[in-house]
């Protein structure tokens, strides 16, 4: 399910009793929504939960007689599948490529066949024809700007962002420690929520445990 910052902002509000959002507007609570969304974020890249899915636009890979870098979505966290067609072929005639360990040593051809995942950078084999490569990969949550900003992704995370946004107005705005530490409770309850959900989604699914990476 989408839904805005401002639904979020409306929650939190209500959780400090404003619900007119006369003292806790939306751009008052923007940077303790964005906190508590990072803190989700961090959360699953600790435990190896991939937050989301996503397919790379076709990326092209030159002529080259040495391995390439392939040039990687600003928001990759963790490559999945790579697929590769020539230069010219049409979406039909994607084929799957293989991921080695390290790449095997080989006669350069047609096509690059196969890719590694190393030291954060995905390469491939030296190539005879220029190919493109479209990769299907976990991305980091998508940046919160404003009331207007969709969440999405990870289901259930409305209740955690208007707990803890919530915990962390009261405590840095209305400085009422007491209901601060009620709704950082909230909160803790709805963060473990989020995490068996993803585990049970996860189960019975191979995948790759995430890098650490900070918002770039």
């Amino acid at each position: 399910m989408v839904f805005l910052v401002s639904d979020v902002g409306a929650e939190a509000a209500s959780l400090l009793n404003d619900a007119p959002q006369t003292m806790y507007t939306n751009d008052i609570l923007l940077p303790f929504i964005k906190k508590a969304w990072r803190e989700i974020e961090a959360k699953f890249v600790e435990l190896g939960i991939p937050p989301v899915e996503e397919i790379s636009a076709p990326i092209t890979v030159g002529v080259s007689a040495v391995e390439s870098v392939v040039t990687l979505p600003a928001d990759l966290l963790s490559p999945i599948l790579l697929w590769e067609r020539q230069v010219g072929e049409t979406d039909a005639q994607w084929v799957e490529m293989e991921e080695k360990r390290d790449l095997p040593i080989m006669t350069p051809t047609s096509r690059l066949q196969y890719w590694e995942w190393r030291e954060e950078a995905i390469n491939v084999p030296a190539c005879t024809q220029g190919n493109q490569v479209k990769i299907k990969y976990y991305r980091m949550l998508t940046a919160l700007t404003g009331p207007s900003s969709s969440i999405g992704g990870v289901n259930g995370a409305i209740s955690f962002l208007a707990a803890r946004s919530a915990a962390l107005a009261a405590q840095n705005i209305g400085e009422n420690e007491g209901r601060a530490k009620q709704l950082d409770g909230d909160a803790g309850g709805q963060m473990e929520v989020l995490i068996n959900t993803k585990i049970l989604e996860m189960q019975n699914l191979s995948v790759r445990r995430l890098p650490y990476r900070g918002r770039r």
